[in-house]
């Protein structure tokens, strides 16, 4: 209970309890001065706050490395398969690299799209050695070739048919 002691001449905390011994009842009384009480509520209140900001700085931290070390892979994979979709050169693709100590789903990903990349590495090969054949063997011959599309632009002119009908090396297309 609060009350006023007119006796101190201030505002006290009253706790009454009851228990037993040797068969007797007993009541055991005591009283606090309220402004004790009220500094002790604002003490555990301050403490309470600045132990629930220092674990949640301490969480906010852990929760940032963590997310971190997950989509750092990501990024690795990101940035290495970016030349892809700009469409720049082969001679730009780096192979993906995450640490060898990793067994997950990202270091599994890695390794498949480095595996795609030679793939298609040594299919731009193979198509290239297939087309410098094709102009090798379009060049040697005497006569004039001319290669048209379905849009009736030309795609493929040897030299001997550019001198022939005394056409610009920049006709394909």
């Amino acid at each position: 209970a609060e009350e006023y002691s007119h006796l101190l001449g201030q505002k006290l905390i009253y706790l009454a309890k009851t228990f037993t011994s040797h068969n007797k009842i007993y009541v055991l009384r005591l009283a606090f001065p309220y402004e004790y009480i009220r500094d002790l509520q604002h003490d555990f209140e301050v403490g309470f706050i600045f132990v629930c900001s220092i674990v949640l700085t301490l969480f906010s931290i852990i929760i940032a490395i963590v997310l971190n070390h997950f989509s750092s892979p990501i990024r690795e994979i990101t940035r290495a398969i970016l030349p892809y979709s700009e469409g720049k050169g082969l001679s730009s693709l780096e192979a993906l690299t995450v640490k060898p100590t990793s067994h997950d789903e990202f270091s599994i990903l890695a390794k498949t799209l480095n595996s795609l990349a030679e793939r298609i590495k040594e299919e731009i090969k193979r198509v290239t050695e297939e087309r410098n054949e094709r102009d090798a063997v379009l060049e040697s011959i005497a006569e004039g070739v001319l290669a048209i599309d379905e849009k009736g632009l030309i795609s493929y002119a040897n030299s001997y048919a550019l001198q022939l009908l005394s056409l610009p090396q920049d006709i394909i297309g």
